[in-house]
This record gives C-alpha cells, structure tokens and sequence, in this order.
C-alpha cells in the first residue's frame, strides 16, 4: 500500500489497540442510536399527548399540556437516576480494580 493512502494510526497503533478502538466505536454507535430512537418515541408519546382533541377547552391553547410536560419531566428524572447509578457502579467497581491485593 502506498503511504499516502494508509490510515496514519495503522504504523502506530498495535492490534489489541486497534481492537479496543473497533469496540468502543461500536459501543459509542450504540449508544448513540439508542439516545435517538428513545428521543423520537418520547417525542412521538408527547405529541400523541398533544393531540389528543376529545376533551378540548376553548380557554387552552394546546390541551394537556400539563401532562405533556409532565411525562417529559418524568423520563428526564428516570433518565438522571439511571445514569446517577451506572456512575456509581462503574466508579465502586473501578475503585475496587484498583485497590492493591
């Protein structure tokens, strides 16, 4: 292969490097995807939410809104206390990696 075409980390990377890359970039592709679609269906509950016209007050300007808002704010609490517990799980089981035997 000519140099100008190769990848500038293949000279400097070693295989078990490349692998843990490959991995992560699979992992964060992952997670990425997830991030969105769980997005797109809290968007698509919420704006079901919106929709609904079967109890329509003439004095609202978008009916359910409360309640719109308050499954928005109930994800985002669910989505704090789960990332709240991932750290600290993560963070005992680093810590008692590194503890000396």
């Amino acid at each position: 292969m000519p140099r100008a075409t190769r990848p500038a980390f293949s000279s400097r990377v070693i295989n078990r490097d490349r692998a843990l890359w490959v991995r992560w970039t699979c992992a964060s592709g992952l997670l990425n995807t997830s991030l969105q679609v769980g997005g797109a269906v809290v968007l698509a509950v919420v704006t079901a939410i919106l929709g609904d016209t079967t109890s329509v007050r003439h004095d609202q300007l978008l009916p359910h809104t409360h309640t719109a808002i308050e499954v928005v704010i109930g994800v985002s609490i669910a989505a704090v206390v789960f990332t709240v517990v991932h750290l600290y799980r993560t963070r005992e089981v680093a810590f008692t990696r590194a503890l000396p035997a």
